[in-house]
This record gives C-alpha cells, sequence and structure tokens, in this order.
C-alpha cells in the first residue's frame, strides 16, 4: 500500500501540472442549444453555506446547435460530488459534453437533493430525507418533466441512456437497474422512459468491497481517516441518521450497491474507470475493483457489458479522458 500511496501521489502532482496548462474549452456556445433551470419540482436551488448545498429540482436540456427533428438518442447525465458536496447540475464533464451533442444525443443534466457534507459531527443543515431513495425519485421526477420537455420540441427519444460522474455515476447504475429489477429497492419509480442503457464513469458499485478497499492502515475509530469519513456519509445517505451502528449499515449499504441490484434483466451498461498507473489499482478515489466486480456480475446475469481502463486518469477527470469512447459506447446500438 504505501507503494501505492507513493506512485499516487507523483501521478497526482504530475497530473496538477498538466491541468495548469489549460487546454482550450471543447464546449463552444455556438455548438448548442441549452434551456437551463426547467423545473420538475418545488424545491428551489439554495446557495453553498460552509458545509452543504442544496440542489434544486430544476434541471438544464443540450441539444446540437442546429436542433433536433425527429427522433435522437437521450442521455440524462448526474452530477459528481459524493451526494453531498456543492456541485451541481451545472458541473457536467464538457468534453463529454461535446461528444456526446456531436453525435446528435440530447443530453439533460438534472440537480437532486444533496445530503450535508461528509464531516465528522452532525451539522446544522443535516438533512434526514436526502438519502439515495429521495434522490432516485428527484432522478425520477427529472425524467417525467424530462419526456413532457421533448414531447413539447417535437422530439421523439430513439434511445434512452441513463449515466453520471462518482456518485452520479452510482445512482444511474440504481436507477437504471430498478427498471429490471424493482423488488430489490422497492421504490415504486415511474420510469418514464425505457432505460436501454447505464453508464457508470468511476462509480463505486459496492459499498462493503469500497469500504474494505481502504487502506487497512486507516482506521473505522480516527476521526481523521477517510474510513470514518466514509462511514459517517454512507450512514445519512443510506438511512438518514448519523447514530446508525456499523452492524446495522453494511446490510443497508450492500442493498444500495448497485451490484446487487443486477441480474438477468439488467440492462447493457458502460463502464469508465481510471487507473493511476499499471500498479496502482484506483484512481485516487475508486479502486479499479469496483469495475471489475460489476463487470463480471453482468457477464453472469448474461447482460452485455463494455468496460475499459484509463490508465493515468485521476478520479474527476475520467469522463473527458475518455469522453470520446464514452460516448460511443453509450450512444452505439
Amino acid at each position: 500500500m504505501r507503494t501505492q500511496a507513493t506512485m499516487f501521489a507523483a501521478v497526482l502532482a504530475a497530473s496538477v501540472a498538466l491541468a495548469a496548462d489549460a487546454s482550450p474549452d471543447p464546449l463552444r456556445t455556438e455548438d448548442f442549444i441549452c434551456w437551463k433551470d426547467i423545473e420538475y419540482g418545488p424545491r428551489r436551488n439554495l446557495p453553498y453555506e460552509k458545509d452543504w448545498h442544496e440542489s434544486g429540482q430544476d434541471m438544464d436540456v443540450y441539444m446540437p446547435a442546429d436542433g433536433v427533428r425527429g427522433s435522437a438518442p437521450v442521455v440524462m447525465f448526474l452530477h459528481t460530488g459524493a451526494w453531498s458536496q456543492p456541485f451541481d447540475k451545472d458541473n457536467l464533464p464538457r468534453k463529454l459534453l461535446a461528444e456526446l451533442l456531436a453525435r446528435g444525443a440530447v443530453v439533460c443534466s438534472p440537480g437532486y437533493i444533496l445530503q450535508t457534507d461528509n464531516t465528522l459531527e452532525p451539522r446544522p443543515g443535516f438533512r434526514p430525507e436526502a438519502t439515495f431513495a429521495r434522490m432516485l425519485r428527484d432522478v425520477d421526477e427529472a425524467a417525467g418533466k424530462l419526456k413532457l420537455f421533448l414531447r413539447e420540441k417535437g422530439v421523439e427519444p430513439s434511445s434512452f441512456a441513463i449515466a453520471g460522474e462518482s456518485a452520479g455515476a452510482h445512482l444511474a447504475l440504481l436507477y437504471a437497474y430498478d427498471q429490471g429489477n424493482p423488488a430489490a429497492l422497492g421504490l415504486s419509480l415511474k420510469h418514464e422512459f425505457t432505460v436501454t442503457k447505464a453508464g457508470s464513469v468511476a462509480g463505486p458499485v459496492d459499498f462493503p468491497a469500497l469500504d474494505n478497499d481502504h487502506d487497512e492502515e486507516t482506521s473505522s475509530l480516527n476521526p481523521n481517516s477517510y474510513r470514518y469519513k466514509f462511514r459517517i456519509l454512507a450512514k445519512r445517505v443510506i438511512s438518514g441518521r448519523d447514530d446508525l451502528s456499523d452492524g446495522d449499515l453494511w446490510p443497508l449499504a450492500a442493498k444500495w450497491s448497485p451490484v446487487n441490484v443486477v441480474d438477468g434483466n439488467s440492462v447493457p451498461t458502460v463502464l469508465a474507470y481510471g487507473q493511476l498507473a499499471p500498479l496502482v489499482t484506483t484512481d485516487g478515489a475508486i479502486p479499479i475493483s469496483q469495475m471489475e466486480s460489476l463487470h463480471e456480475k453482468l457477464e453472469k446475469a448474461g447482460v452485455p457489458c463494455k468496460s475499459r481502463k484509463f490508465y493515468f486518469s485521476v478520479h474527476y477527470n475520467v469522463a473527458d479522458d475518455g469522453a470520446e469512447w464514452i460516448a460511443e459506447a453509450l450512444l452505439s446500438p
């Protein structure tokens, strides 16, 4: 593990240096049309304040600059941010968005309810209702509004993919797999669109395994350790409680892990994950084993799956580093 940590530090330093040499924005305003802040529910956006940020029930919809006539593929992309941090629907990977639009896709980016940040103690603003269940209901409501919006614009979806980055990827997989296996989560989602493909860019898929994959030198009892903070956040987003025991947490964590919702009815899936170096089995946040375990589960269930590792790709860069491949994989038949 010390070797991995040393290599991670070196690769991260190189990534920061490369990031300093900013490349031109791949998404030019003349290349798309965007409808901002389309409301799908009454909850409004609140600004970032200290340790949390409320994402409103609204969404943005992007189309190619020349518009869409008749049918077009539709992609709903869920933003990153650990289900809690001050990211929102505006934080889309721009290179991936550009690649999707260049292929004629309509792209929707919805906000969804956020938990407080993964701080060490309960803070003012902690939201018991901001759980995975509520987040998925927000996504479901956004899909219903998107269907009405596209109908108004005369767009007939030729396919509907749902994908996301990091935390958003976890939610996208759950939403897609719930369509074929609704008993697993018991949410009674409406699924106004028939999901035809799911996509995960560096998303967690197996929470118990993710906890075990953390450095063995970091204790779940040490308030400064990543594992301790991860468990606090997991309790909040899974159960809406801070006082859940570890013994009660892990059965629930397994339930809300996409790898355990997969069955023979799951939709074809695209997986794109980063690996900092050939001998470093993580992107700095998510181990490559998360991708491998889901790919294996899908294969055993007879579900088509395309997966790819992107070497030297840090967690939040995977979507843009793999933009062309991801866009093609999401939109291919």
